[in-house]
């Protein structure tokens, strides 16, 4: 019942990024790997803090940027040479929030370098940042994209105090120019709670975001392993892991390029997932609208989903009505059997509804191997009747 959609990985780092801590694979090898696990595309999000050292010295600077420009011509020429395969560009750059703390922004596709050093433990008590979140917004071209990175995880304490690390404060991912947020970082059943709650938060406000799912992987291909800091211990663990949660991207020409796939997560047509497929389509009018679209008197919405014998059946199905302005959402449909195991087509009435509301979906499947999730993006209604 799908056509037209790819899977990526929207946040891993390559050997770009390589410091005392945190190092990856190459950017063709991790491409390698992608392909090998069925993904379409990957963005190879590397620190800001890292791209600026010398290609041999990660311990000093190099204001040629020639490590910068290697990464870029690399990723050219693999995109190039491939037409099965897809590697967006980008840096996870640290920025200063409201409080003036270090974040992470993801930014993609931008050739502009943008600078951040506040939290790259390089210098002793330099903890300031070069940009904020507006100074890096305003300047970004149109080709390029910005979402919040992992905003709702907890900052360790040491992280807080030697590296002036903080967390997204709410009013941060109001600005008008933020794309989206990735809400999912490859973590537990309770991470991927808080990430929700963070994205339901603005969504019920009236922000017009848009979710993804990563995991944040320094060439955690199969188990994680990373010295902690400040060096005292390794920490091993099965969280993080290149490509366990993807986001489902929907083509529609199936035409797989860095721009396309720029232009549908500028969009939002698509949904993030550990396991099921899922999307939603609005109907109005004779007109249809893909996820992320504001579809005005929207009078029906369908529910697509799929699983496979690796996920399990499907075991539950949730929608979703976020009021703007509300609280909290409304669960407007649910359904916990179904006729077939694998496959799910659901047409919901909207004929009963009025006002400005999002419509969002999630299902879950279930085997022995354990329990898996997808989350659609929302589509934007208002009705009168």
């Amino acid at each position: 019942c799908f056509k037209n959609y790819v899977y990526g990985e929207t946040h891993a780092h390559t050997n770009f990024t390589s410091d005392q801590l945190e190092f990856g694979a190459s950017v063709e090898k991790t491409a390698e790997l992608a392909k090998s696990i069925g993904l379409h595309f990957y963005c190879a999000t590397d620190h800001s803090y890292d791209m600026d050292d010398l290609p041999d010295n990660y311990l000093l600077n190099d204001p040629k940027l020639l490590k910068w420009q290697i990464f870029q011509k690399k990723v050219s020429e693999y995109n190039i040479k491939n037409n099965d395969f897809c590697i967006i560009p980008g840096e996870e750059v640290s920025i200063l929030n409201q409080k003036r703390e270090n974040v992470h922004l993801l930014i993609y596709n931008s050739q502009k370098f943008y600078k951040g050093s506040g939290d790259s433990g390089e210098k002793w008590f330099h903890f300031k940042s070069e940009h904020d979140l507006p100074s890096i917004l305003n300047d970004i071209n149109d080709k390029a994209l910005a979402f919040a990175a992992h905003p709702a995880e907890p900052v360790p304490f040491l992280q807080k105090l030697l590296l002036n690390r903080g967390r997204w404060r709410f009013k941060d991912a109001l600005h008008p120019l933020l794309k989206g947020v990735q809400i999912i970082n490859g973590g537990n059943e309770a991470s991927v709670k808080r990430g929700l709650q963070y994205w339901i938060k603005l969504l019920l406000v009236g922000m017009k975001r848009f979710a993804l799912a990563g995991n944040d992987a320094h060439g955690n291909f199969a188990r994680y392993r990373q010295i902690s800091f400040p060096f005292f211990t390794l920490r091993e663990h099965y969280l993080q892991i290149f490509g366990s949660w993807k986001t489902g991207v929907f083509l529609k020409d199936n035409q797989l390029s860095v721009g396309r796939l720029i232009d549908t997560l500028r969009s939002g047509n698509y949904f993030m997932t550990n396991g099921p497929a899922i999307k939603i389509t609005a109907f109005s009018d004779n007109k249809i609208f893909e996820m992320g679209s504001f579809a005005e008197n929207a009078g029906s919405v369908r529910v697509l989903a799929e699983s496979s014998d690796e996920f399990g059946s499907l075991a539950y199905l949730k929608v979703y009505i976020g009021q703007i302005g509300a609280d909290n959402e409304i669960l407007f449909d649910e359904q916990h059997s179904f006729k077939s195991a694998y496959s799910l087509e659901k047409n919901l009435s909207l004929a009963d509804k009025e006002g400005k509301f999002y419509l969002r979906a999630e299902i879950k499947s279930q085997n022995e191997r354990g329990v898996f999730r997808a989350y659609t993006n929302p589509i934007w209604i208002e009705r009168h009747k």
